[in-house]
């Protein structure tokens, strides 16, 4: 499968007004070797597609091995969503890495395993870092997904609470409570579900 790094440029203009909390990257060649950086830390200890050759000229392209299986916004599998909220523990408390960007469409679900397949705004982690992560994770899923996923999301969340320690929750749902994570936080857009949502974390 090739990724074109070109494309959908816009995407990351609209985070501009974000990066007081996470620093995006914009240009084409700085999302490709930041997701050829972070796929050399985590290729052995995540279920990541190998990626098979690269260029930056004409256009920033990545050639990775194909996922045979459905990106998890397109799945009603309460499974793929909690595995989904697993993994992105794993990733915060025992890797170390934020995701920046992760939306259910970057992880593929092939009936057992749950795959990531964008790691272009990847950091390593932070407390603030990860409270993102998860808000980014819900507001993606309602609003580019369905808002008829307010329980699948639920799913991901609960698992991601039960899959880290108490310390690191704590720390997680202090940086939730930080002013410009509170002013900035996309659910804002949809506001019944961040009033459900906050609530639903603080009960965690």
């Amino acid at each position: 499968m090739i990724k074109d790094y070109t494309k959908r440029l816009f995407k990351w203009v609209v985070t501009i007004p974000y990066s007081p909390v996470y620093r995006y990257i914009y240009s084409s060649v700085g999302r490709l070797e930041n997701e050829l950086e972070w796929y050399n830390v985590l290729k052995d200890r995540f279920s990541i597609p190998r990626f098979l050759a690269y260029c930056t000229k004409p256009k920033a392209r990545l050639l990775r091995e194909y996922v045979d299986g459905s990106p998890l916004a397109n799945t009603e599998a309460p499974k793929a969503w909690s595995l989904a909220g697993a993994r992105l523990a794993s990733l915060h408390e025992e890797l170390g890495v934020a995701l920046g960007d992760p939306n259910p469409g970057n992880f593929i679900y092939d009936g057992e395993d749950l795959w990531l397949v964008d790691l272009e705004q990847a950091s390593a982690f932070t407390s603030e870092r990860a409270a993102w992560d998860i808000l980014v994770f819900a507001s993606t899923a309602l609003v580019l997904s369905s808002l008829n996923r307010y329980n699948l999301v639920q799913a991901a969340l609960r698992a991601y609470r039960e899959s880290l320690s108490d310390e690191m929750w704590s720390s997680i749902k202090r940086a939730l409570m930080v002013w410009r994570i509170m002013v900035l936080n996309p659910l804002l857009a949809i506001p019944v579900y961040n009033i459900r949502l906050m609530r639903f974390l603080a009960s965690l």
